[in-house]
């Protein structure tokens, strides 16, 4: 139960920083954008670990579908 708790916490503390990144770069104007995207010329991995533990197992399509649409934005 504790691992569940915990697996839980760090996909509630992934999911909130992601809702705060992901809206302010999506709303930004075309100019903005072009700006963004111009200033990021480096190149970097992106690691996730999943955990697909019995206490998880009821979610972990949901998980997984999760980070392939996040992975999918910077592909």
């Amino acid at each position: 139960m504790a691992s569940f708790v915990m697996s839980a916490s760090f996909a509630l503390l992934l999911l909130a920083f992601l809702m705060t990144t992901f809206p302010a770069i999506n709303t930004q104007s075309v100019d903005q954008e072009e700006e963004y995207e111009s200033s990021c010329q480096g190149v970097f991995d992106l690691y996730f670990v999943l955990d697909k533990s019995g206490s998880v197992k009821n979610h972990w399509i949901e998980i997984y579908s999760f980070v392939q649409l996040l992975t999918e934005k910077f592909t």
